[in-house]
């Protein structure tokens, strides 16, 4: 049986976030452009992502939901990340 390595609801999510969130991405990305460009280097990576997605996270769909809820509490996350 073939893996379904479907990414395009988890591309869609990082989109909607950059019209949604602009402010964040400016922030933390510093340019709309720097923030394209990560996304660039993920559908380059696509079919190895979402084997890790699958593998870690049991579903690419399990994945993405994690992602949308990082994202959603983006300041708290990367304020974690500096206390570290």
């Amino acid at each position: 049986m073939k893996e379904n390595l479907d990414m395009s609801r988890y591309f869609a999510a990082l989109e909607a976030f950059k019209e949604e969130h602009h402010d964040e991405v400016i922030k933390y990305w510093k340019t709309e452009r720097a923030f394209d460009n990560m996304i660039k280097q993920f559908r380059k990576k696509e079919k190895q992502m979402a084997r890790d997605a699958i593998k870690s996270f049991g579903s690419i769909d399990k994945y993405t939901d994690a992602m949308i809820e990082n994202l959603g509490h983006l300041t708290e996350v990367v304020e974690e990340l500096m206390r570290m």
